[in-house]
Formats: structure tokens, sequence, C-alpha cells
């Protein structure tokens, strides 16, 4: 084995070695890109969820017949074949 084989050889193994490095910091920040995007997302729904609480939460006395009709109809969406919901305030 020449001196010229065995540079190459390390050459090669080093080159190897900065590969596996570049593959394992690409999937790292893919993580954390993917994760960040999941906060996100669940962060904005939870925002819009609570938005909607807020605004439900906000009925007149005059307003409840439309209240329970209006949840009557999301109870049977949400749930196929429920009947009836007992909720108390």
């Amino acid at each position: 084995m020449t001196v010229k084989d065995l540079i190459a050889n390390r050459q090669r193994g080093s080159s190897t070695v900065e590969g596996l490095v570049a593959m394992l910091v690409f999937f790292v920040l893919l993580t954390l890109i993917v994760q960040i995007g999941f906060l996100v997302v669940a962060r904005t729904s939870a925002g819009v969820a609570l938005e909607a609480a807020v605004r439900r939460g906000s009925v007149t006395p005059g307003d409840l017949s439309a209240v329970r009709t209006r949840l009557s109809r999301d109870l049977a969406v949400t749930v196929p074949g429920a009947g009836d919901a007992d909720i108390s305030v």
C-alpha cells in the first residue's frame, strides 16, 4: 500500500463522515421545522376555538331558544344518532 492509497482512503472516509453529519443536521432541522409547524397550527386552532367560545358565551336570555336549536343541530352533526344532551350553565 502506497502513501497515495492511504491518502485516498483517508479522504474517502472523511467525506463519508461529512455526509453522515450533513444528513443528521438535515433531519434534525427537518424535525424542528415540522414541530414548529404543528405548534403554529395548534396555537391557531386553540385561538379560534377560544374566540368561538367567547362569542357563543355572550348570549342574551332572549336568544336561548336559538342557542338550543343551534346546539342540537351541532350535536346531530358531531355525534350522528345522538338524540339529546343534558347541559346546565
